[in-house]
């Protein structure tokens, strides 16, 4: 089942199981049952998306014209031939535009009324919907206050926050929705950047194909062209590359505007490559951030998903150094993370999970192992 098909599955279950149904009268095209019209009053309650709202005065609401859809959730027969009880969701969108001392936002939601009604349908086998909404009244009201953050996901299934990460110089949030579609493309991916602390939208990136799944893994902390904004590490780790299904590809991205300053594309089947990603410091002492992706189903020197580690140059690219898994299943680089110094030669250490390794015989028990970051050598395990 697709995802819309879920959310329609989702929405029939959701009108007959909790919410009330309204009482409307309904006019088929083959058959007017009743002229009068019964109004439906309905009050939505939702959060604002954003940093610091205490101090913003007023909301207006503002309906959009040709937003109307009509979605069928269900249809029952009646004891008269041709009649259906039929279940019915009606959506419209609405401009909300909130008045605030410094700043005018503007967001749009789609708000859900569900009805019931009996209509003649006929013989039709897929009967047509055209939906009507005539608004009377709207009224919106700002409550409350917050300083903290509140952000959300826009599409069903989208996966909003699963990845997320901090940048410091020029404060902003980045959050990943790995399965967000765009355009055509399912699970596509993308990662959005908010200001802090005003909780602006700043941008949005993209990945570039279906099934990419961009936005899986984040990391922020080091500044790479020096505009003294963090940069941005994303993996991608279900991308086809070429041939190669789910072998997977990282970006580097500006935290500035979400340019893209470096991609770095695997080549290996299902290796996914990008499924953990982090900044590791300067590690070959050109005064420039290096950083580190994780590729926990690589299969090195035929070791099936042993899984592999690779350290790449933050000013060129180029790859420094690749760390392996020790034996098939391990899954190693399935987390990792920089560390500090710990052999004490100046050089940021690293940090890496293999929780499917089985040490000693104790089957998936897991380990860390823990790096030089200069030379890539072990140091504990």
């Amino acid at each position: 089942m697709d995802k819309q098909g879920k959310l329609e599955k989702d929405l029939i279950k959701y009108v007959h199981n909790t919410v009330p149904r309204q009482e409307i009268v309904c006019i088929s095209a083959d058959l007017v049952l009743d002229s009068r019209y019964r109004d439906i009053f309905k009050e939505y309650t939702f959060d604002v998306p954003f940093f610091l709202t205490d101090d913003c005065q007023s909301v207006q609401c503002k309906p959009l014209e040709g937003t109307e859809r009509i979605l069928l959730l269900g249809k029952e027969p009646t004891v008269h031939r041709g009649m259906y009880n039929v279940s019915l969701g009606i959506f419209k969108s609405f401009l909300f535009t909130i008045h605030c001392a410094t700043k005018t936002i503007e967001l749009t939601k789609e708000l859900f009324i569900p009805v019931s009604c009996s209509l003649a349908l006929g013989q039709a086998v897929t009967p047509r919907f055209e939906a009507q909404v005539y608004l009377t009244y709207s009224s919106c009201i700002l409550e409350g206050e917050s300083r903290s953050a509140w952000f959300s996901g826009q599409q069903p299934g989208e996966q909003f926050a699963f990845a997320m990460a901090l940048g410091d110089a020029h404060p902003f949030v980045c959050v990943g929705s790995p399965s967000a579609r765009v355009g055509a493309c399912h699970d596509a991916g993308k990662i959005t950047v908010f200001s802090i602390p005003d909780g602006v939208k700043l941008y949005e990136v993209s990945g570039t194909a279906q099934d990419d799944d961009f936005g899986f893994a984040l990391d922020t902390g080091y500044d790479l062209n020096g505009d003294g904004w963090d940069d941005i590490l994303v993996g991608a780790p279900s991308a086809m590359i070429g041939s190669a299904a789910r072998a997977g590809y990282v970006r580097v991205l500006s935290g500035k505007d979400g340019t893209t300053l470096l991609t770095i594309k695997h080549t290996e089947e299902e290796a996914q490559f990008g499924w953990a990603v982090s900044w590791a410091g300067d590690l070959d002492g050109d005064g420039v951030p290096d950083f580190l992706v994780a590729a926990p189903q690589a299969s090195p020197e035929g070791k099936i998903n042993a899984g592999s580690v690779f350290a790449y140059s933050g000013a060129s690219g180029s790859l420094l150094y690749q760390l392996d898994g020790q034996n098939p299943g391990d899954a190693f680089g399935y987390a990792l993370t920089t560390i500090g110094d710990v052999d004490g030669d100046g050089i940021p250490d690293l940090a890496i999970g293999a929780p499917l390794a089985s040490p000693s015989g104790l089957y998936q028990a897991g380990e860390v192992y823990v790096y030089s970051g200069a030379a890539g050598s072990l140091t504990i395990k």
